[in-house]
């Protein structure tokens, strides 16, 4: 059994955001947007709006890298004085997840802690989002969550529920014209996570599988070409990416995603970055809980032989680096990397992701796996 929660509109393919935008907002009885935005995208979402013809209520472009509890209290307040009908938010996931919470707290009330899961916010909002994606990876344009770090303990908290999918959605892989390559690998590794834990979740559903292994199919054909900022690869990732979003929206993530939160919030690390560095070395511990559902994944992609191999050949011919590599660029030495295990264990486990996977693992098998990632062993 499964329940799929999907924004009421959805707008795919090239040109959509100047085409369709316009009309969405119609649809969505939109008329005043508040419109967020990375500051760093300020301009791109400036034109997005003018080629639609939109004027904007309000537009908050803030940085939206790490979107902490405090910073979504003031997005809250300024949408909540701005008398929008509507949001509008442009960006990769990080602008997109803030503004879920943003239109949460301001219907509802509380702090981003009071929607944390294991609570589920399966409510209706009246202020109708309408999400533009300028990544491929996330999904957040098309998922029931919404991630927020907590600004006092640092924890990267999920939150859940109906309340938190957009009304609507454009996904125009124009918008990633001209993004980096790091950028675009790191997200669509995050896209591959996606649809792979989807499919051999213990929550996993018919109604997820076939969006998870179309969209590991897409992965697998246009990755690569949209890493060299190929048109074609940044429109086949932006439907992959979709699709993945839909999968694990359904059926939930696992391991991967699991380790992942805690390491990106101890250490800063990007999400899709946290996830490729971890990516092999899990698949390999999991392999024999899913082996048929795994070797499923490995073909829809394209690969040949063992899959946690492939995987780390796939993100090593992207230019990710080892997660040992990852630490020490941003200042990371093995000593402090060793002391945050047992916590990160502790961390990952809570979240509740690993208790979906295949094999579900102990805090000492958790603790194991992230000094193997650090050794590069898988």
């Amino acid at each position: 059994m499964a329940t799929a929660f999907l924004p009421r509109v959805v707008a795919l393919g090239r040109g959509t955001a100047k085409a369709q935008l316009a009309t969405i907002l119609q649809q969505c009885n939109v008329s005043r947007p508040f419109v967020v935005t990375d500051k760093n995208l300020d301009g791109l979402t400036k034109q997005v709006l003018a080629s639609a013809q939109v004027d904007a209520a309000h537009i908050y472009a803030d940085d939206c890298a790490e979107p902490t509890s405090e910073r979504i209290d003031a997005m809250a307040l300024a949408l909540a004085r701005s008398n929008a009908d509507g949001v509008i938010a442009v960006g990769g996931g990080s602008p997109l997840d803030a503004a879920k919470l943003a239109v949460v707290l301001t219907e509802f009330g509380g702090s981003c802690r009071d929607y944390r899961a294991p609570v589920l916010t399966n409510a209706t909002t009246k202020l109708p989002l309408i999400a533009i994606p300028t990544t491929a990876g996330t999904g957040a344009e098309v998922t029931r969550y919404a991630v927020v770090t907590d600004s006092a303990s640092g924890e990267k908290m999920l939150c859940a529920g109906s309340a938190f999918v957009p009304a609507a959605c454009v996904v125009d892989g124009a918008l990633a014209d001209g993004s980096p390559s790091v950028l675009t690998a790191d997200v669509g590794v995050d896209a591959l996570c996606h649809a792979m834990e989807a499919f051999v979740s213990r929550k996993r559903s018919l109604l997820a599988d076939g969006f998870a292994l179309d969209a590991l199919r897409g992965v697998g054909a246009h990755l690569r070409s949209a890493c060299a900022d190929e048109p074609a690869g940044r429109d086949g990732m932006a439907r992959a990416a979709f699709l993945a979003g839909v999968s694990f929206s359904v059926s939930s993530v696992t391991l991967i995603h699991g380790m992942s939160r805690p390491l990106g919030a101890r250490f800063h690390l990007a999400h899709g970055r946290s996830n490729a560095v971890l990516m092999p070395a899990v698949t390999a511990y999991s392999l024999e809980g899913a082996a048929d559902r795994y070797a499923q994944c490995g073909a829809a992609l394209g690969f040949a032989g063992d899959l946690p191999t492939a995987l780390a050949d796939l993100a090593s011919s992207l230019g990710v680096p080892s997660l040992r590599e990852a630490l020490l660029e941003r200042g990371v030495d093995e000593r402090a990397f060793r002391d945050a295990v047992p916590g990160m264990a502790r961390d990952a486990l809570a979240s509740g992701s690993p208790a979906n996977n295949p094999l579900v693992p102990s805090e000492a098998d958790v603790a194991r796996l992230y000094h193997a990632c650090y050794d590069n062993d898988c």
